[in-house]
Order: C-alpha cells, then sequence, then structure tokens
C-alpha cells in the first residue's frame, strides 16, 4: 500500500527498531505482541478485539502512567506485515473501504478529544500504514472477566457502568459515529468504577454479524438482518444487553428469537428474565433496560441522553413521565404463559429462623439481594465485585447461625425458547412440585377442603341413621361438586379471605344441586353419578388448561389440549365447557394463521388453517384465511412464474453476450496475426483492415478494432513520409491515398498532401532547370536552394516530432553539402543511435564539421 499519510509520528509512538528486523511469522490479522515497544510505549496484554481493530493495555514509560492504546487494523481486509508492526492491504480492491475506515477512525479520535472525563484520547499518530489513538485510563478489568467470575453483580455497580457507557456515547453520537460492537470485553472499567467504551467499529455495519462474532448475542434485530438502518438506538440495545447479561448470569435471550416469538404470537422471552429481576434490582434499572432492549427501533429511545434524562428523573421523582418512544415506566407485564409458578416455601426450623432472612429465590431466579448489596458502597471494579473491605455478602450469610444464601444466578441457563415437547416436560415438572407439610397447613384451601370433607361425613352420619339398615347407601367419600375454574378474563369468587394465586387452579362451588330431600333415592343415585362424572372430567379439564398455557393446541399428538377436550366430549358429548374449549382452540389457531400471514409465513399459516379445518371445517371465520392464503399462493406462483421467464431472458442475454465475445476475441487473434505478418489491406477477406471492420459490425464501440484501423492508417502515413523524403513521390501519393481510405479523418493527410503536391512541382522545376542549365542556371540554383531550405525545414520538423529516420534522409544530403544545422543533427542522430544505426565516427566527422559554423553563429 502507498503511504501518503505522515512520516513523522510524534516521539511517543514512534517505533524503537526498525522494519529490516523481520519477525518470524506468517501474513495474517494478528494484534501487536505483549512487550511490543513504541518508542516510551510498551504495549501491554490484548484487551479488545473488534472488526476496525485492537484495543491494548499500555504503559506510557516516559510519564509514568497508564493509557489504553487503540490500533485501526480491519481484520477482513488487513494482515500484519512480517516485521509485527506495519499494516498491509490484503488486496488493492480494497483501499478505498480502508482510507473511509480510517477517516471515521481519526474522525472518532478528535471527537473523543473533546471528552470531559475519564477515557479522553491524550494522543493520535498515523505510522507502520495505520493509525493509533491513546485514551488517558488506568484499567482494573473488563466487564468479561466480571462475568467469568460467576459473581453477582450489584445493582449499584450496574447503574454506575450504565451511566458511565451512557455518557460516553453522548459525544460519538451527537457526531454521527456508532460504536456497532458493544460487546463484554468492550465495556472497560478503572479502580475508581468508572466504565468507557472501546473498540469502536469504524469499518460500518454490513460487517460480522456471523454467529461466532462475540458481538453477536447482544446485537438488535436490525444488526442481525442487516436490513435496518443504524442508529444510535441499535447501540443502546447492545449496551443494555451485555449489563442485562451481569443481571441474569446469562445471554439475555436473542433478538431473532424474541422477535419470532413476538411475530408467532408468543410472549417476548425478555419479559420473563426481566421480571426475575424486581426486587433484586431498582426499578428504575430494568425499566431503563426494558426501553432500551424494545424489540422495534422506534420504541427505544433516540439518544443516550434520553436513558440518562428518564434514568435520574425516575431515580429522583419516582412519578417522572417517560421520554420519547415507549413509556418506560410501564409496568413489566407478565402473561399466563411465560410466568413461572412460584413454589411455596417449606416452613424454617426454628435454628434456621433468622432476625431479618433473605427469600429463598425460586427455581431459575436470582435470591433478593440485601439492601446492603443493592445500595451499600461496592467497589465494582475487581472479579469477586468486592467493597473495600472484602467482597460482598448476602445478609442471610452474615446472620449467625443462617445457610450460605446461595448465588443469583443458576450455573445452568434456562432454555426461553424450547419447542413444545421441552416446555411440556416443564409444565409437567411445575404440576409435580410438591409442598410440605408447613406449607398445606398454612395453606387456606386446605382448609377450605378439610371442612367440606367433615361435613359429607356428617351429612353421611346423619342420613345413615335415619334410614333402615336395608336403605345404607355407599358413602360419598368425596367433596360433592366442585369444580376447576380455568383462568379467564372473568374473575372467580374466591372460596376464604387468602390472596387469590394466579398461578394455581382456582376452587370454587357450583349452584345447589337439585336434591332437595335426603331420602329420595333417585335424586341421590343422580347426584352420585353426576359427582362421579364430575371427578372423571376434572383431570382432563386440569391437564387441557396445562396444555394451552404451554401453547400445546393440537401438538404433540399424545399430549394437546384439543385431545383432553375431545376425550371430555367422549365421556359427556353435552359438556358445554368442552365444546367451547375446542370453539376456543379453532379460534387460537384462526389467529395464529392470520398473524403468520401478515409475518409472510405462508405455509405455517395453511398448516393452523388445515388444523383449524379438521376440528370444524365449516366455521366460516375459515373462508377469509383460505381465500387470503390462495391469493398469496397465486400471487406467488405468478411471481416465480415472472421470476423464471426473467431469468431465462437474462439466462439468453448472458449467452449472447458470451457468443459475442468469443466472436470478437476470434476476429482479434486473426486481425494481430494479419498485421503482424503484413497482410495490411491485402489479399481480399484476409487481412487486418477486415477483421477490425467485422469487429467494428460485431460492436461499433469495440475500443481494440477502432485502435487497430488507425494503426493501419498510421502505418501508411509513416511509409507515405517515409516515400516523400526518398523523392518517391507517386508511393508517397499511393500511400497517401490508402491511409485517407482507411482513416480520412486523421489530421496529418491534408497536411502530407500538400508537401507532396509541393514536392512534385519542385521536382518537375527542377528538372526542366536542369534541362535548361545553360539558359537558366541561376532559376535551378535558386530552385535547388529552396528545396534544400525545404528539406531542411523538414528534417528540422522531423527530428523534433521524433521521425528521426525521415528527419535523417532530409538532413543527410544537407550535411554533407555543408549545412551546419543538418551535420548537428546528423551528427546527433549517428552518435545516440536515433533512426539509423550508431556510428561515432561519423558522428565526430559531423559535430567536427559543424563546431566551426556554430561557434562563429554564438
Amino acid at each position: 500500500m502507498q503511504d501518503h499519510r505522515s512520516t513523522n509520528p510524534p516521539d511517543d509512538l514512534a517505533p524503537s527498531r526498525g522494519r529490516e528486523q523481520l519477525m518470524d511469522a506468517e501474513y495474517a490479522s494478528t494484534p501487536l505482541k505483549a512487550g511490543t515497544r513504541l518508542n516510551s510505549i510498551a504495549i501491554g496484554n490484548l484487551l479488545c478485539a473488534s472488526a476496525s481493530g485492537y484495543t491494548y493495555a499500555c504503559m506510557d514509560e516516559r510519564q509514568n502512567r497508564p493509557m489504553i492504546l487503540q490500533e485501526y487494523f480491519p481484520e477482513d481486509i488487513s494482515v500484519r506485515d512480517v516485521d509485527g508492526f506495519a499494516l498491509l492491504l490484503r488486496d488493492e480492491s480494497v483501499s478505498n473501504e480502508f482510507e473511509i475506515g480510517l477517516s471515521r477512525f481519526a474522525r472518532l479520535a478528535r471527537t473523543l478529544q473533546h471528552f470531559a472525563g475519564k477515557g479522553r484520547v491524550t494522543s493520535y499518530a498515523e505510522l507502520n500504514d495505520t493509525a493509533y489513538y491513546g485514551i488517558d485510563f488506568n484499567i482494573r478489568c473488563s466487564f468479561r472477566s466480571i462475568l467469568d467470575s460467576g459473581k453477582r453483580v450489584p445493582g449499584q455497580n450496574i447503574e454506575q457502568w450504565l451511566v458511565h457507557c451512557l455518557r460516553y456515547l453522548e459525544q460519538p453520537h451527537g457526531s454521527n459515529l456508532l460504536h456497532l460492537g458493544i460487546q463484554s470485553d468492550s465495556i472497560l472499567i478503572d479502580a475508581d468504577g468508572d466504565a468507557i467504551l472501546a473498540g469502536f467499529n469504524s469499518i460500518g455495519p454490513a460487517f460480522h454479524t456471523e454467529p461466532d462474532r462475540p458481538e453477536y448475542p447482544y446485537l438488535p434485530i436490525e444488526r442481525v438482518r442487516a436490513q435496518g438502518e443504524m442508529l444510535p438506538a441499535s447501540d443502546l440495545y447492545s449496551l443494555a444487553a451485555v449489563l442485562l447479561h451481569g443481571m441474569i448470569g446469562e445471554v439475555p435471550a436473542h433478538a431473532a428469537k424474541r422477535s419470532g416469538a413476538v411475530a408467532t404470537g408468543r410472549p417476548d422471552p425478555l419479559g420473563e428474565q426481566l421480571a426475575g429481576l424486581q426486587g433484586n434490582y431498582s426499578i428504575e434499572l430494568i425499566k431503563a433496560l426494558q426501553w432500551m432492549m424494545a424489540p422495534q427501533t422506534k420504541d427505544r429511545p433516540r439518544t443516550a441522553g434520553d436513558v440518562l434524562s428518564a434514568f435520574e428523573s425516575g431515580r429522583n421523582k419516582p412519578a417522572a413521565s417517560a421520554p420519547r418512544g415507549k413509556n418506560p415506566a410501564a409496568p413489566i407485564k407478565q402473561t399466563a404463559r411465560n410466568v413461572k409458578p412460584k413454589p411455596v416455601p417449606e416452613q424454617p426450623t426454628p435454628s434456621q429462623v433468622a432476625p431479618a432472612p433473605v427469600p429463598a429465590p425460586m427455581p431459575g431466579k436470582a435470591a433478593t439481594p440485601t439492601a446492603e448489596a443493592r445500595h451499600g458502597t461496592v467497589n465494582p471494579i475487581s472479579a469477586s465485585i468486592s467493597t473495600p473491605s472484602g467482597s460482598v455478602p448476602s445478609q442471610a450469610a452474615s446472620k449467625p447461625g443462617a445457610t450460605q444464601e446461595p448465588p443469583l444466578h443458576p450455573q445452568g441457563p434456562q432454555n426461553w425458547f424450547g419447542d413444545e415437547s421441552d416446555n411440556a416436560s416443564q409444565g409437567v415438572r411445575r404440576l409435580g412440585r410438591g409442598m410440605g407439610i408447613g406449607s398445606l397447613l398454612g395453606n387456606p384451601i386446605v382448609w377450605f377442603l378439610a371442612i367440606l370433607a367433615a361435613l359429607v361425613v356428617a351429612w353421611y352420619w346423619l342420613d345413615s341413621s335415619q334410614q333402615a339398615p336395608a336403605q345404607v347407601r355407599e358413602p360419598v367419600a368425596e367433596v360433592p361438586t366442585i369444580n376447576v375454574v380455568p383462568r379467564s378474563n372473568e374473575t372467580p369468587q374466591p372460596v376464604s379471605a387468602a390472596p387469590a394465586d394466579t398461578h394455581q387452579p382456582v376452587v370454587v362451588l357450583e349452584a345447589e344441586s337439585n336434591i332437595s330431600e335426603v331420602g329420595d333415592s333417585k335424586r341421590a343415585e343422580r347426584f352420585q353419578q353426576l359427582d362421579a362424572l364430575e371427578r372423571r372430567l376434572e383431570p382432563y379439564f386440569v391437564e387441557a388448561e396445562t396444555h394451552l398455557a404451554n401453547d400445546r393446541l393440537t401438538t404433540p399428538e399424545d399430549a394437546n389440549a384439543l385431545n383432553s377436550y375431545r376425550a371430555v366430549l367422549a365421556m359427556d358429548p353435552g359438556n358445554s365447557k368442552a365444546a367451547a374449549g375446542i370453539d376456543a382452540i379453532q379460534n387460537r389457531l384462526i389467529e395464529l394463521a392470520t398473524a403468520a400471514l401478515e409475518a409472510g409465513e405462508l405455509e405455517n399459516a395453511a398448516q393452523r388453517v388445515s388444523k383449524a379445518s379438521r376440528i370444524n371445517p365449516s366455521n366460516p371465520a375459515l373462508d377469509p384465511v383460505r381465500s387470503r392464503i390462495a391469493e398469496i399462493r397465486l400471487q406467488r406462483e405468478l411471481e416465480a412464474e415472472a421470476a423464471r421467464k426473467e431469468a431465462a431472458r437474462l439466462e439468453e442475454i448472458r449467452l449472447a453476450e458470451e457468443a459475442r465475445r468469443s466472436q470478437l476475441q476470434a476476429l482479434m487473434t486473426k486481425a494481430i496475426g494479419s498485421f503482424d505478418s503484413g497482410r495490411l489491406v491485402e489479399p481480399p477477406l484476409d487481412n487486418a483492415l477486415y477483421y477490425y471492420r467485422e469487429m467494428l459490425a460485431v460492436d461499433p464501440e469495440s475500443v481494440p478494432a477502432k485502435a487497430g484501423v488507425a494503426q493501419i492508417a498510421a502505418t501508411y502515413i509513416r511509409q507515405s513520409k517515409q516515400a516523400l523524403a526518398a523523392s518517391n513521390f507517386d508511393m508517397a501519393d499511393r500511400n497517401l491515398t490508402t491511409a485517407a481510405a482507411i482513416d480520412a479523418s486523421n489530421e496529418q493527410i491534408p497536411q502530407l498532401r500538400e508537401q507532396i503536391n509541393a514536392r512534385r512541382q519542385l521536382a518537375e522545376q527542377e528538372r526542366q532547370a536542369r534541362l535548361a542549365a545553360e539558359q537558366k542556371r541561376a532559376e535551378a540554383e535558386a530552385a535547388a536552394e529552396r528545396q534544400s531550405q525545404m528539406s531542411l525545414q523538414s528534417g528540422v520538423t522531423a527530428y523534433y516530432q521524433g521521425e528521426y529516420f525521415e528527419s535523417y534522409n532530409f538532413l543527410r544530403p544537407l550535411a554533407e553539402q555543408g549545412d551546419a544545422r543538418s551535420q548537428f543533427r546528423v551528427a546527433m542522430m549517428l552518435h545516440n543511435g536515433r533512426g539509423v544505426a550508431v556510428n561515432k565516427a561519423e558522428a565526430r566527422k559531423f559535430f567536427v564539421a559543424a563546431l566551426e559554423p556554430i561557434r562563429n553563429l554564438a
């Protein structure tokens, strides 16, 4: 690469050893080795590698201060030279791309020079065919090292780093410079808890969206699909995702899966992860991250300043209004599908009771941190997240006799995007959780059922004491007429004053039975039959509710809500609740099919409609969806046919173009062969001019053909000049006529024609003068003198035009006649071999002959 940049870098970045000292390394995109010295700067460890360069921890030994050095090194288009310093481009075609990225890199450095705080750029230099800028920052660790430690990240630290990173992004965003590659290595933290961002992407957003990139898990949907416009909101999403990783202990729900879930009518998986943070982190922090990680760009904050204003006002004034975009203060909603049921904790033993116990964490959720963990003074930079006096302990662990508080994050991440079989097994695990004895005794529903069972036993005892021994019936051992009510928009009447748990089945009593007299045996028998049927149906309704809560409408085949409702109808054909459930399933399938159509997923919609049709083919709600599917399929078939025809047309054009190129190449080969063999215009149909004109007939704009025709014309013009110099006027006229027939636009033809005519007339005059030499000697001598002058002029003109052979033919006779100007130029041509063979002895003779007249003239 040609280096047109500064060759005098500052002393603090000048290499201390020359490039002649080669390193034993191959050409590869590698960072500078630790220990490399740039004069007074010693390169330390690599902190961050991004698409456009490397970030190093360095020490300025001259000023004895630590610093961070950012090197512009776009890895896709650059390699390291074997000297270990210089940058080389992989291909000359990427030079423009490299220069554009370099200008952005320099503009970023100039922008960060004005940053008022830690992380300000203090030096910039261009050397080693690339550029560097230095940052005044004493790094203690990166956010990745904190994630790798497995320790809890207190809310105060997250809030502090969030504010610092947002402030660091404000000035680049204001200068239309985006980061576009925020990852855990990009967030650097010093000993005071201040954080900055490194590894800004100077190349552009169209690169590095592969899943193996470290920033990929934190990219917003517009970066993953590489279709949306890149805005500051893209950086805000990635920053929030990285910080959220430290709060939940696993990579947040990916943007692609979130978009897919929302598009298919499923709840946003991020909502469940954010819901698990409530109680462990401040509500202002959760709302800010939720706002920054909105799936759509239009719903996120526009600038870092918007987030800072909302976050600070939220902490100072909880009721403050939200900034632009989607309201960040909206509560985090949970649906029945994405909320795990809360287990009832067992009663602790007296030895385990602490004065201020910490609640046990839910499965897959974090334990609630204490007030000290949330709001105390915490040093955020060590891998263990320690306070000035030591690591942050949990409150329960600090109490005498209390057990160690479990870690904030589980060791294994939860699968928030499992398929239906995973959700099914998860639902079974939820239903299968048992409760301790203490929890059962403290449950009001259990007490209610026990009282109800006692009433049944008393009723049976009274009934049996009033009947004859032959009329004693089988006692009813179950609770009479209870029903599991599904979760719906209608709020069921609670059976006790205890707060209703929306995640557990709600038990209510049905209306009074039709049994009015205890002794009525038929009604009692009917009651027993209904009660037995109700008990048989109840598990199927519970099973159906579980399947509905996990979106198992019709799949898998052996465990879905439709099968459960059909099993109920098989036992009780008139059951309105089961019939309503089946109708609801069909309506839900129609809704999902409509949503799939809106998302462009035709096959998914067709499958949903097919499943809904198998339930009730005559449902009129299916007709619009079926019609829409048929229209889309027809439209796609038409588009496919149009695309096929267009592809055929383009293929035909391509084949014609290939045939044309092959024909031109064959003609070009024949034309060159004919030209080299001297067949310029003869024989007919097999000469260079013929083939070049055939090429122009195929391609009128063919540059090689036009150049070939012009070269043939120039050849005949040159031959005409040579014949004219030899006074062969007929040959000169014939060659000039041929050249004019080939290329009439050549500007030399009229001039040369005039010279031929003039020389022909002079020659004729000279001939006549010689016939009358005795009578008109004076006239002949004048004509000869004039001809000599014209020869001299033509020879001098040809000499300065580089036509040395013609000049030599004009001037050699004049030189032999003693003309000094001709002698000097003939001597130069003989001495340097211009147009004639080198003859230095002959050249010396003419030099000596011309010396005296030239000296006299001088």
